[in-house]
């Protein structure tokens, strides 16, 4: 109980301090709205505890990612819409092999 407010706290901190300094913003809350990563991760352990929000936080970096490669194809091709968009096919797969299924993303956590 104590790991998950000290947590919490630790991602407030980064969001006060750090986060406004970096340069850059979360390209999840740019595409597609709603909370940035880190307020994500913030509430999730709040509400989950340490153990589901680290499995969610891989989850939504992932997705991060892909929002990420989606809005550096579109500042390259600014014509371009996007009805599917690319990564699902790679949020489906089953190996995280990027070779193997294609995807425009690789992490060295898998």
């Amino acid at each position: 109980m104590v790991l998950r407010y000290a947590l919490a706290g630790a991602i407030s901190g980064y969001q006060r301090l750090l986060s406004p300094h970096k340069g850059f913003r979360c390209a999840h809350r740019a595409l597609h709205g709603g909370w940035s990563c880190s307020e994500f991760g913030r509430r999730a352990v709040l509400r989950f505890g340490v153990l589901r929000f680290l499995l969610l936080q891989r989850r939504r970096f992932v997705r991060c990612a892909s929002a990420y490669a989606v809005l550096q194809n579109h500042a390259a091709e600014p014509e371009t819409e996007y009805k599917d968009f690319p990564w699902k096919q790679c949020l489906k797969s089953k190996e995280f092999d990027c070779a193997a299924t294609g995807c425009c993303f690789c992490f060295p956590w898998w």
